[in-house]
């Protein structure tokens, strides 16, 4: 018996919507109906705006945020809070993943292809476990949290929210990250990293503070 697709709204139509875009046609799990554009340095009037497309969509459909930064895909969850738009979220995962029947994948969450994603792990909402990337055994990755392609975690690792650990990366088992920390690429991380902060190196040490609203991903 042929499943029917359901209706996706994608907000943003940047880079990484296009790797969403590829994993949903891949999959037909879901049907692309409509794409919000959105960008980062428009001002909040003009997201509004955009954002307010929403209302005139008739069709049932659930909503996915096209951004690697998590503080701007927890900025959008803001603002359609804002404007009183309810939504219901896409799990977007890819038919090239292993995910554990006991790992816990969080609304709006996108899994990209390759991902291994083990045992009594969480993962929780508007996350982004990117491109062949290892989640260990209970893990747990909160809100708008994310990894770069080719990261790799021990067991028991807790990433707090907004934190995003750079592609290539390694965790030590038993390591918490606390929220709104930046891992940098190729890093190998063995002892807590301190919230509002930027780590780097082999073993990665605190570079600096982070900064608000920066771009991390440039």
């Amino acid at each position: 018996m042929k499943i029917k697709s359901k209706n996706l709204v994608i907000i943003g139509n940047g880079k990484h919507a296009k790797v969403i875009k590829d994993e949903v046609n891949k999959k037909k799990e879901y049907k692309i109906i409509s794409i919000i554009n959105l960008l980062i340095n428009d001002t909040t009037k003009k997201q509004m705006c955009n954002l307010e497309k929403l209302k005139k969509i008739k069709k049932n459909f659930f909503t996915v945020i096209a951004f690697g930064r998590g503080d701007i895909r927890e900025r959008i969850v803001y603002l359609l809070k804002r404007l009183k738009i309810k939504t219901k979220w896409a799990k977007i995962i890819s038919k090239n993943t292993i995910i554990s029947s006991s790992a816990k994948i969080g609304d709006g969450s996108v899994i990209v292809s390759g991902s291994i994603i083990n045992t009594g792990t969480t993962i929780g909402k508007h996350c982004l476990i990117n491109t062949g990337s290892i989640i260990d055994h209970d893990n747990e990755f909160k809100d708008f949290s994310g990894c770069g392609p080719g990261t790799i975690t021990g067991g028991s690792v807790k990433v707090g929210k907004k934190s995003y650990i750079g592609l290539g990366s390694k965790i030590k088992n038993n390591i918490l990250i606390e929220n709104s920390v930046i891992i940098g690429s190729s890093s190998n991380v063995i002892k807590n990293c301190n919230k509002e902060s930027i780590y780097f190196g082999n073993p990665a040490k605190k570079i600096r503070k982070k900064r608000k609203n920066e771009n991390y991903l440039k």
